[in-house]
């Protein structure tokens, strides 16, 4: 909880997350029962799932991150990562209502991120996926940049991964009228995908032509 947005916290998330590794939910709701009595947690209605959620006095969240910054920040950050990359839908507009409640918390968690994995390379491909829905390209603009610079450390700068990472940039400058930078990533990936992928798969010849067709679209604007 130290690691997600304090208001509006849901409690189905929480049974995610497993607390001290308990798995059954109702071991869990008397353990948030406890925390709810001494008063380190209040209930609170959210417009999503159980409804059922908590928040956390703004004191009380600053003395928990300060306790794990001792040393369990990352962990609890990698974990808390894994659980929200897992959680988070696709960004379809039916599941808009769970994102207005899941998006400040991983807007939160994202901002105390320190070390990335390949959980937080997930997260910032939900996340930035939907800020492009909401037509926040900035934003998202970021997240595919730090999700390219992860799959290129982890796989290699001209590893699939990190090429579709540079495809979603492109799209988003793109759609935020950022023309000549959107143009320049989309031929940049063609060119590696053609050159390193080869254009004898099937599956890959049509990669390449669906990059083709970007550049196009792109230059004539």
């Amino acid at each position: 909880m130290a690691c997600i947005d304090r208001n509006a916290i849901p409690q189905d998330l929480l049974f995610q997350i497993k607390i001290d590794g308990v798995e059954d939910e109702l071991l869990i709701c008397e353990a948030l029962d406890k925390l709810v009595n001494f008063s380190i947690l209040q209930n609170s209605k959210i417009d999503f799932g159980s409804g059922h959620g908590y928040e956390i006095h703004a004191l009380v969240h600053l003395v928990m991150q300060t306790y794990l910054e001792s040393g369990e920040m990352d962990s609890a950050l990698a974990k808390a990562s894994t659980v929200l990359a897992n959680t988070l839908p696709n960004s379809k507009y039916e599941n808009w209502m769970a994102w207005r409640v899941y998006l400040p918390h991983a807007m939160a968690l994202l901002a105390n991120l320190v070390k990335d994995s390949e959980a937080s390379a997930d997260l910032y491909v939900k996340v930035g996926d939907h800020l492009e829905e909401l037509g926040r390209y900035s934003e998202s603009i970021v997240l595919s940049e730090r999700e390219r610079k992860l799959y290129g450390l982890l796989f290699g700068a001209e590893n699939t991964k990190t090429l579709q990472a540079m495809q979603c940039m492109g799209i988003s400058f793109h759609k935020c009228g950022r023309l000549q930078e959107a143009q320049e990533i989309a031929e940049r990936v063609l060119e590696v995908s053609k050159r390193t992928l080869g254009e004898e798969r099937p599956d890959l010849c049509v990669q390449c032509k669906i990059l083709q067709s970007h550049v196009e679209i792109w230059v004539e604007g």
